[in-house]
């Protein structure tokens, strides 16, 4: 055979084809140079030529060697390199043909086992969303032609199987000496990212427990409420519902058996929901009702009517045990003449009061100022009451543990208890515990702050209520350390208390009096109070850290803006809320939200606290988190003494 025919099996074989070949010929022929150069040799010599010309045409074509070799050399590195990009990077024409593909996009799209999607157009292949769409309507198809470049556009990929992807994308123009030729896209999967973002706002506007909307986005809907009915004649409704022995329920049958009766009662009220009306959980116990389009003042009883038999209907049974359901409920009724969001929602929650003194288990409509007085008369008695329970010192501390995770003995037996507070107690640990507050009842009960700092807040009472609880929680402190004990104190400090200048000064006076050491001192905050007056808080943190003091960012994450106060307040310790425990065995975004704060914690040096810690499945859950501190029912209900 010919030079040419030796040359062209060598590059039709795979095995063989990196071969770079060359021809040396005694035939000065130009068919035999042009035969041997299409049959692909790189260079054609002559036996007869001159040995300096020879030897110019060998160090010629041994550069020509080299050359392509380096080449091949940097195109198998940066062919490695692709494939090992994580992200989905493609190549494709002006035209939007695809040039190359590597490895983590044919895996991302489903294509894994295809060797060759080169020459096929990336809009038919995996972004032609819908049949009927134009080629031209597509924004990468676009970016393909005419060179543009786009960062961060995110959209949809169609995998070989037909599912869709949420993508985002990069793209950038090539050009070789100022034309352009194509593009580079690289592009991720954020499907998962996109779905986290979908479960937090969801998380924003609901309540994870019973999955009604939440006090916020419930609030947002009265706004927009009374904003509507400012241009109409008809009327709606607000109706608050609260329940009846709900503390009786949760105390005796235990907080598994409370949160079941919250979560049938929000089932029973959305079996009488209209589409256009908004059922809400806002607080521990109560939930709120938007009734829209009512004709009169009699549609609206009947239906609050309506709802209140409803949860009548049905006994709540738990552990063999039937509790009967009940519900006080209070109204207002919207209008144009409706004032503000804040009127509507203390009318409704002066109607419950009344309905609540008239014997529960009712509903009542709010009926202009008569209601009003009576409603302050209530509030100016549990003033009185307050003002009685400072000067004759009628409230009661009671003390939580708070534990260090490394306490925790997880090797015990399923059943067993993981932490018991004698036990913590006899190793001589250090006594972490938050400060709690309540009330003497006339019957010797005590009295949740749930039901009366609502009132001490109307009527700023609220500082000198945190000052009570200071005093008393330092004079406890300072008797048991005389006794030996080690003990720490989380104490919470309301927005009156976070705004009043003179807090500080307080503080220290009874640091000093009752000899107490200022590092075993930590002061809890809510986002919601320290942001009332950020400038004030911010002071006031500076000084009693000055002094050794630490802070705490109480019920974290349950709003979108918890990060970033962060930002603006120095604080040691976060405690999550407790909303998020509640989900966490149930809702991956609850744990999530857990994870993903402890692991932001730990970042920024500060310390985690998981509260609602309720059952020893929580324990466990929490068992590789990272928490450095637990707090809950199951580890210790409030105690009366903070040392036992």
């Amino acid at each position: 055979n010919n030079g040419d025919v030796l040359v062209k099996h060598i590059k039709e074989n795979p095995a063989t084809q990196h071969i770079v070949p060359a021809i040396i010929t005694g035939t000065y022929s130009d068919k035999v140079i042009r035969d041997c150069l299409d049959a692909g040799a790189v260079e054609c010599m002559f036996k007869n030529e001159a040995e300096e010309l020879f030897l110019t045409r060998l160090r010629s074509l041994t550069r020509s060697v080299l050359d392509r070799r380096s080449i091949d050399n940097e195109r198998k590195r940066l062919k490695r390199i692709l494939a090992s990009v994580g992200d989905g990077v493609y190549g494709v024409d002006k035209d939007g043909n695809i040039e190359f593909i590597n490895p983590a996009a044919k895996r991302v799209l489903g294509y894994k086992g295809d060797k060759n999607l080169v020459n096929t157009p990336a809009y038919e292949l995996f972004h032609n969303i819908e049949k009927h769409d134009a080629q031209e309507d597509c924004f990468l198809y676009r970016c393909y032609t005419q060179g543009m470049q786009c960062t961060d556009w995110q959209t949809q990929f169609r995998r070989k199987d037909g599912s869709k992807i949420q993508v985002e994308c990069t793209a950038y123009p090539m050009e070789v000496e100022g034309e352009h030729v194509g593009s580079v896209v690289a592009f991720r999967d954020i499907s998962n990212r996109k779905l986290l973002e979908e479960e937090l706002r969801w998380q924003a506007t609901h309540d994870p427990l019973t999955e009604l909307y939440n006090r916020k986005y419930f609030e947002e809907q009265i706004s927009e409420e009374v904003k509507l009915l400012k241009r109409r004649d008809n009327y709606s409704a607000l109706m608050l519902i609260d329940m009846d022995r709900f503390k009786y329920i949760n105390d005796t049958a235990g907080h598994v058996a409370g949160d079941q009766l919250l979560i049938k009662v929000g089932q029973q009220l959305k079996k009488r929901l209209r589409t256009s009306d908004i059922l809400a959980r806002i607080g521990g116990d109560e939930y709120a009702i938007i009734l829209r389009d009512m004709q009169d003042e009699k549609e609206i009883y009947q239906a609050a009517e309506a709802f209140r038999h409803v949860l009548n209907s049905e006994e709540f049974y738990f552990g063999g045990q039937g509790y009967m359901v009940t519900a006080t409920m209070g109204v207002s009724i919207l209008d144009k003449n409706t004032k503000s969001v804040m009127d509507a929602i203390a009318n409704a929650d002066v109607a419950c009061h009344i309905a609540k003194n008239k014997g529960r288990n009712q509903v009542y409509i709010y009926s202009g100022d008569h209601d009003s007085k009576l409603a302050m008369g209530q509030d100016l008695g549990w003033s009185s009451r307050l003002n009685a329970a400072l000067k004759n010192d009628q409230f009661v501390l009671n003390y939580q543990p708070i534990v260090p995770f490394s306490d925790i003995n997880y090797s015990g037996a399923y059943d067993e208890k993981l932490w018991r507070y004698d036990d913590a107690h006899k190793k001589g640990n250090e006594l972490f515990c938050e400060v709690l507050l309540r009330l003497k009842g006339e019957d010797g009960e005590l009295i949740s702050p749930n039901a009366f700092l609502p009132t001490a807040e109307r009527f700023d009472l609220m500082r000198d209520i945190d000052r009570w609880v200071i005093k008393n929680a330092f004079a406890n402190y300072h008797n048991e350390s005389k006794n030996g004990y080690n003990i720490r104190l989380s104490i919470n400090l309301s927005s009156q208390t976070l705004c009043d200048a003179n807090s500080s000064s307080y503080i220290k006076e009874c640091l000093q009096e009752y000899d107490v050491d200022p590092q075993q001192i930590l002061f809890e905050i809510t986002e919601t109070k320290a942001v009332t007056n950020i400038d004030a808080t911010r002071e006031l943190i500076r000084e009693l850290r000055e002094l050794g003091c630490q802070f705490a960012l109480d019920d974290f994450g349950s709003g979108f803006s918890s990060f970033s106060h962060l930002k603006h307040l120095d604080v040691d310790i976060i405690k999550i809320d407790g909303a998020f425990t509640q989900g966490l065995l149930s809702n991956k975004v609850d744990k999530a939200v857990i994870m993903a704060t402890i692991e932001m914690a730990r970042t920024l040096g500060k310390l985690t606290v998981v509260e609602f810690v309720d059952s020893v499945e929580v324990m466990r859950a929490l068992k590789t988190s990272g928490v450095d501190y637990l707090q809950g029912f199951y580890l210790s209900e409030p105690l009366r003494n903070m040392v036992p």
